[in-house]
């Protein structure tokens, strides 16, 4: 887990820039995790395994949060990639629609967690994991006087983002079209409940695959378009209906996409 490799945004600068000045990648997050050790006041001799250790010991949630500190203290942020770690869609930044909203939630986080113009204290780290764990970021930034006031974020920070794929297809279409734009050519499969829930697991080929991807793209890449309509209508049986008459996009061919688009929604009632 600690040697996976992430792909690292920061605030003001892309971390891969940082990493030609004089930082290997993995040298980078031996150099974030010691700062954040030492933040939260540990020995400062305690050696990279031992870090290592006690990272590698703690619940899931708060391994996240640690990890997740480790980069803002850093004035970093987790990138859209970030497989290693999985902070991009659980701590909401997958709501925001572009990067500069992105660096915006994350200037909020890192004033917060170093008590930056803060109202009621600086956060704490067990109050911060706390909030991450109950689903209560949102009511937490409220608290410190910082508002949250991007729609799609406080969804995605809310307790049932979970629940939610339509998430975690933003983040795979995403991903999809930055391949596409370098030397990857072929699309990676979604994950299961992406595949399940919004026709992925209906393509023959990857020209379908692509049909796709090219469509929820052109919808999250659209500033105004509500994620939260189209999981809806994902839910509801209507992704078809939803993209031909709610948002009147060209859906050509028709019966192409009347395939596509089908999934196992809506369920039967359990009452």
């Amino acid at each position: 887990f600690l040697k996976t490799q992430w792909l690292l945004d920061t605030t003001s600068s892309s971390a891969s820039a940082r990493t030609t000045r004089g930082s290997t990648q993995d040298g980078l997050m031996t150099t974030l995790k010691r700062n954040a050790w030492r933040f939260f006041g540990n020995s400062r001799s305690a050696t990279d395994d031992e870090i290592n250790q006690y990272i590698n010991s703690l619940p899931e949630k708060k391994r996240s949060c640690w990890l997740f500190y480790s980069l803002i203290l850093y004035s970093l942020r987790a990138d859209v990639d970030d497989s290693g770690g999985d902070l991009w869609v659980p701590f909401g930044y997958c709501g925001c629609f572009d990067g500069e909203e992105e660096r915006t939630l994350a200037g909020n986080y890192e004033c917060m967690v170093k008590g930056i113009r803060t109202t009621h204290g600086k956060c704490t780290f067990d109050e911060f994991c706390t909030a991450f764990e109950n689903g209560t970021l949102v009511e937490l930034f409220n608290l410190k006087g910082f508002k949250v006031t991007i729609p799609a974020v406080v969804d995605a920070l809310s307790p049932e983002w979970r629940a939610k794929s339509v998430w975690r297809l933003k983040q795979y279409t995403v991903i999809s079209i930055n391949k596409k734009n370098s030397t990857t050519n072929h699309a990676s499969d979604p994950p299961l409940p992406v595949a399940a829930d919004y026709g992925f697991s209906n393509c023959k080929t990857e020209e379908e695959k692509l049909k796709l991807i090219y469509l929820y793209h052109k919808f999250f890449n659209t500033r105004g378009n509500n994620p939260v309509k189209l999981h809806l209508a994902c839910i509801n049986g209507r992704l078809l209906q939803f993209f031909s008459e709610d948002m009147r996009f060209d859906l050509n061919p028709r019966t192409t996409y009347a395939r596509l688009l089908k999934n196992v929604y809506p369920l039967p009632s359990l009452e």
